[in-house]
């Protein structure tokens, strides 16, 4: 039943889920405030995230993509937050990005080039 489950709701997902284990390029995630973020999945479209402070839904963000070609800001808003572990605690939130995160495509294709974040 759950495989079942989950195959209808990667059918009606507009971007496909990669995994970082999957997406070595991909470094991690940092919030504007500089908390740091564990990256479940990610796609063009948005992420699933883990922190240590809980996220609001419908607050809008910044991010900072931390890549092996260099690091760029994305902006989202948190779509849906909840407690994923009260050690910590652990807070687990869906993103949603503002403008599709192009650079997904290329990473699988494996010809990623990015400019590196003058900050």
């Amino acid at each position: 039943m759950k495989k079942e489950q989950d195959e209808a709701l990667a059918a009606k997902r507009q971007y496909t889920r990669l995994n970082p284990e999957n997406t070595p390029a991909l470094k991690g995630i940092t919030l504007s405030q500089g908390t740091k973020a564990r990256v479940i999945d990610i796609s063009r479209g948005g992420a699933l995230i883990e922190t240590d402070v809980r996220l609001c839904p419908q607050t809008k963000i910044s991010f900072k993509v931390l890549m092996a070609q260099g690091d760029f800001r994305i902006a989202g808003s948190v779509l849906k937050s909840s407690i994923k572990s009260l050690q910590g605690p652990i807070y687990q939130s869906a993103i949603v990005f503002e403008n599709p995160l192009t650079i997904l495509d290329e990473l699988e294709q494996g010809k990623a080039q990015l400019a590196v974040d003058e900050e």
